[in-house]
C-alpha cells in the first residue's frame, strides 16, 4: 500500500513555445470555430486554440507545431456532414438508460462516463474520459444537463432521475464531421490563391461511407479531385504535393482496382492509426499516422527519406494500431505506413515514404518529389530575369552567342549548386542552354536542367561469420 504523500504532476506545453519550421506545410481540416476557407498562418499553440478551438485541424496543427515548428498554414474546411454519436451502453446495475448524449461531436471520441460516488442525480459524481479510459477528467456532480465540454467537444450529457451506482460505466463513441469533395475543393482553391509558400498540404480527415468498400470508393473519388487541383497548381508554378488520410478500413478493402489503378506523382496516401499524445489536451488520442509523417517531413531536409531510422523514433506515439512489419500488405500498394523493427531497434518508424506514382516513376518516393519541386522553383527563379532580355546572336548562324549561353548556364548552375548540391540535397546539378535555337524566329530559348539525386539503400545485405587469422595466414 502506498504511503500518504503529496503527488506532483508537472505539466508541459502551456507556454506554447514553437521552433521555426524548416519546411512549411499547409493543413486543411474541420475545426470547432474559425472562418471556413480562410488561410491563417499559425505560429503558436495559443493562437491556434483561440482561432480554431478544437477538432482534427487543431490536433494536426498542434502536433506539427510541437514536433517540427511553425508557421503552419491552416484552413478550416466547411463540413457538410455533421458528426454522430452511438447509443449509450451501461455496464453495471444503475439506471438504464441513465446517461444520454446530445450535440454534434467535433471530433472522434471514445467516451466513458464512470460513476465515482453513487447516489441520486445531483448527488452522484462521475469522471469522463474521451480516449477510451486512458485519461479521465476531474470529478463532477451529475445533473440533468452537463455541458462542461460542449465548446471543446460539441457534446452535452444528460443524467436521468435515478440512483447511480459507484464504478458503473456509460460508454459511447462519437464520429466527427466529414466534408464533401466540393467542400475540400473550395478550401484548396482558397489556399492556392493565398500568397503563402508551402511545400505540401496535409488534408486531415476523409469522406465517410456505409461500409469499407464505399469508404474506399469515396476516398478514391476524393483523391482524384485533389489530384486535379495539385496538377493545376503545378501548371501555374505552385509545386506542392498532398498528404491524404486513407480511411480506417481492412487491408483487403484497399487491394481493389480503384486503388491499384490510381496514379499520382503528387499524392502520398497514409494508412494506419496510432495512439498519440495530444499536443492540445495531453490526452491519448487515436489519429491517422499522417500526423506523424507530415511532422517528420517538415522537420527533415528535402533529400532525407522520412523512413530513415537514423533520425529516431517518431515522437508522440504511444502505440500503433497497425504495424506494417507484422501485417505486411499496404506498402506494395504504394501506401505509406508505419512500422516497428525487431528488438534490435525500439520505436516507431515510417516504412517507406511512398508516393502514389506509377511503378518505375522517378517520384515513387517522396524525397525525390521534394528535391525536384525545389529544383524547378530555383531554376525558374534563376531564368525569370532573362525574359525579354536582349541576347547577342552569332552573325553566321543566327544562334545564341556562345558567351551569352555560357553566362546563362553559369548563373542557373550556380544557384542550383548553392541550393541543392552544397546543402547535400542532390549529388549534382547542371544547366545547359541549347545552342541551335533559331531565337530570332521562335523567340524561345531552351534550357535543359538535370539533377543527379542522392542514392538510398532500402536493402542492406550483411555477410557475417567467424574468421580464424591463423588459418587465413596458413592458406
Amino acid at each position: 500500500m502506498a504511503l500518504p504523500n503529496v503527488n506532483v504532476t508537472l505539466q508541459d506545453f502551456a507556454l506554447g513555445l514553437v521552433e521555426p519550421a524548416d519546411h512549411n506545410q499547409a493543413i486543411v481540416g474541420t475545426a470547432a470555430s474559425g472562418t471556413a476557407n480562410s488561410v491563417v498562418a499559425i505560429s503558436d499553440l495559443k493562437t491556434l486554440k483561440s482561432t480554431f478551438g478544437s477538432g482534427p485541424l487543431v490536433e494536426a496543427a498542434a502536433h506539427a507545431l510541437v514536433i517540427s515548428g511553425g508557421p503552419v498554414y491552416c484552413v478550416k474546411v466547411a463540413a457538410t456532414n455533421n458528426g454522430s454519436n452511438t447509443s449509450v451502453t451501461r455496464t453495471g446495475t444503475g439506471p438504464d438508460p441513465g446517461v444520454t448524449v446530445s450535440g454534434n461531436p467535433l471530433d472522434d471520441y471514445n467516451v466513458i462516463v464512470k460513476i465515482i460516488t453513487g447516489g441520486a442525480r445531483s448527488t452522484a459524481t462521475f469522471k469522463i474520459s474521451f480516449d477510451g479510459g486512458d485519461t479521465y477528467s476531474e470529478e463532477y456532480v451529475s445533473a440533468a444537463s452537463v455541458a462542461t465540454w460542449a465548446s471543446e467537444t460539441g457534446l452535452t450529457l444528460a443524467f436521468a432521475v435515478g440512483t447511480y451506482v459507484a464504478a458503473d460505466t456509460y460508454t459511447f463513441t462519437s464520429t466527427g464531421p466529414t466534408y464533401s469533395s466540393s467542400d475540400l475543393a473550395t478550401a484548396l482553391d482558397n489556399l492556392n490563391a493565398s500568397a503563402y509558400a508551402f511545400e505540401f498540404v496535409h488534408i486531415v480527415g476523409t469522406v465517410g461511407g456505409a461500409d469499407d468498400a464505399t469508404k474506399v470508393t469515396n476516398f478514391v473519388a476524393l483523391a482524384t479531385a485533389v489530384d486535379t487541383k495539385l496538377t493545376a497548381w503545378a501548371t501555374s508554378y505552385r509545386y506542392a504535393f498532398g498528404i491524404l488520410q486513407v480511411p480506417n478500413v481492412a487491408d483487403a478493402a484497399l487491394n481493389v482496382s480503384g486503388v491499384t489503378g490510381f496514379a499520382s506523382a503528387r499524392q502520398m496516401w497514409v494508412a494506419g492509426d496510432v495512439e498519440l499524445i495530444s499536443a492540445v489536451t495531453s490526452r491519448k488520442i487515436r489519429r491517422n499516422a499522417s500526423l506523424c509523417v507530415a511532422a517528420r517531413l517538415a522537420l527533415v531536409d528535402l533529400q532525407r527519406s522520412p523512413a530513415c531510422p537514423e533520425d529516431g523514433t517518431l515522437p508522440g506515439i504511444v502505440s500503433l494500431y497497425r504495424d506494417e512489419r507484422t501485417t505486411e500488405a499496404l506498402d506494395t500498394l504504394r501506401i505509406t505506413t508505419l512500422r516497428t523493427f525487431d528488438n534490435a531497434t525500439s520505436g516507431f518508424y515510417v516504412t517507406n515514404g511512398r508516393m502514389m506514382a506509377t511503378a518505375g516513376s522517378d517520384y515513387s518516393f517522396v524525397q525525390n518529389r521534394r528535391v525536384m519541386d525545389r529544383a524547378a522553383t530555383v531554376a525558374r527563379q534563376a531564368l525569370i530575369p532573362y525574359i525579354n532580355k536582349d541576347f547577342r546572336v552569332n552573325a553566321d548562324t543566327g544562334y545564341i552567342d556562345e558567351l551569352e549561353a555560357v553566362a546563362i548556364e553559369a548563373r542557373v548552375g550556380r544557384l542550383l549548386e548553392t541550393d541543392l548540391v552544397a546543402t547535400g540535397r542532390a549529388s549534382s546539378a547542371q544547366a545547359q542552354v541549347k545552342r541551335d535555337d533559331n531565337i530570332l524566329s521562335t523567340q524561345t530559348l531552351n534550357v535543359r536542367v538535370r539533377i543527379v539525386p542522392k542514392a538510398y539503400a532500402r536493402f542492406i545485405d550483411l555477410d557475417i561469420g567467424f574468421e580464424n587469422p591463423a588459418l587465413a595466414a596458413a592458406s
